[in-house]
C-alpha cells in the first residue's frame, strides 16, 4: 500500500501557535476596550443600565426623555422605597413600593421639562431597599441642550451710583431671536419694583443674523442706598414661550457716613447751675 506523499512539514512549533493565537486575543481585548476590532466591526454598545445620559442637542419643542433600566443583579427581590428629582417640573415613571425580583430588570422612563432654553440637566435618584452598595441608592443624570429661541444681550443688567449723585448712563438692552414673527405683536415691559424704566429705541433684522429689538434701561432717580434687585420682563403678545425676566441690579454706594455713639460711649452732660445749689442756701 503506497505512503501518503510527505509535504512541507511546518517549522512552527505547536506551543508558538498557542502563544500566537493567545497574542491575537489579547489585541481584540484591548482593541475592544478602546471602542473597536481590528475588522472595523464597532465595539458592544453601553450596557442597557448606563446611569449617566447626554441627549446632546434637541430641537427647541422637544422633550428630553430617557428610559433607564434598573437591574436587579443580587438573588433577592428589592423594593423602590424612595424617589426623588432634581426639579419638580421633571417627570419619572416610577413609584414607591414597585418590587424587582433577582435578575429581572425595571423599565423607568425620565424627563426633563421643555420649557427654556440653553443646557438642561436634571438627577433621578431612587433609594431601594437592596444591601448591595451599588443598588442602595442608584443617580441617573440626564442632560440635553436645547437651542435658545429668544435672548438678550447683556442677560444682566447692573448700574453702580453713589447716593445723591447724578443717576448713571442708560444701559442699552438688546432683544435676539431666531423667529422675527415674535416681535410682530410688540413687547409689554414692566419691572417687579419700578428700579428702572426701559423704551424701545430700534428695531431691525440684518441678513444671516437673528432679528433684534433694542431698548434704553434707564435707572429711577433716587434709588434706595445699598444693594437692590429687580427684574426687567418682557412679554411678547401671542408667545408666552417668549417672555423674558432680565435681572436689574442697582449698588448706590451711600455719601455720608453716619456715626452713633453707644450708649457706653457717651459722656454725661453737665447739669445746669441752678439744679446744682442745694436749696437750703436759697434765700
Amino acid at each position: 500500500m503506497p505512503l501518503p506523499p510527505i509535504g512541507p512539514r511546518s517549522t512552527t512549533p505547536r506551543w508558538g501557535i498557542s502563544v500566537l493565537a493567545l497574542f491575537a486575543a489579547m489585541v481584540v481585548g484591548v482593541a475592544a476596550s478602546q471602542g473597536r476590532l481590528p475588522s472595523g466591526r464597532p465595539a458592544l454598545q453601553p450596557p442597557s443600565d448606563t446611569r449617566s445620559i447626554d441627549l446632546g442637542e434637541l430641537e427647541s419643542d422637544a422633550e428630553p426623555r430617557h428610559t433607564f433600566t434598573l437591574t436587579n443583579t443580587t438573588d433577592s427581590a428589592l423594593e423602590i422605597v424612595g424617589v426623588h428629582t432634581s426639579c419638580g417640573c421633571e417627570q419619572a415613571a416610577v413609584r414607591v413600593g414597585e418590587r424587582i425580583g433577582p435578575g429581572e430588570s425595571l423599565s423607568i422612563p425620565y424627563s426633563l421639562s421643555n420649557r427654556g432654553a440653553g443646557l438642561r440637566r436634571g438627577t433621578l435618584t431612587i433609594d431601594t431597599s437592596s444591601n448591595d452598595p451599588d443598588l442602595k441608592q442608584i443617580v441617573y443624570s440626564l442632560s440635553a441642550s436645547i437651542p435658545r429661541q429668544i435672548w438678550t444681550e447683556p442677560d444682566m443688567i447692573e448700574f453702580r451710583t453713589a447716593h445723591g449723585s447724578v443717576p448713571p448712563e442708560p444701559i442699552s438692552l438688546v432683544v435676539y431671536t431666531a423667529d422675527p414673527a415674535v416681535f410682530s405683536n410688540g413687547c409689554q415691559v414692566s419691572t417687579s419694583r419700578h428700579l428702572a424704566s426701559a423704551e424701545p429705541i430700534a428695531a431691525g433684522e440684518l441678513e444671516n443674523e437673528p432679528a433684534r429689538l433694542t431698548f434704553l434701561v434707564t435707572l429711577r432717580d433716587n434709588p434706595p442706598p445699598g444693594m437692590t434687585m429687580d427684574y426687567l420682563t418682557l412679554e411678547f403678545e401671542g408667545r408666552p414661550e417668549a417672555m423674558l425676566h432680565v435681572p436689574i441690579i442697582a449698588a448706590v454706594d451711600t455719601a455720608v457716613s453716619v456715626l452713633k455713639a453707644s450708649p457706653a460711649q457717651a459722656t454725661p452732660r453737665p447739669a445746669p447751675a441752678a439744679a446744682m445749689t442745694a436749696p437750703e442756701e436759697m434765700e
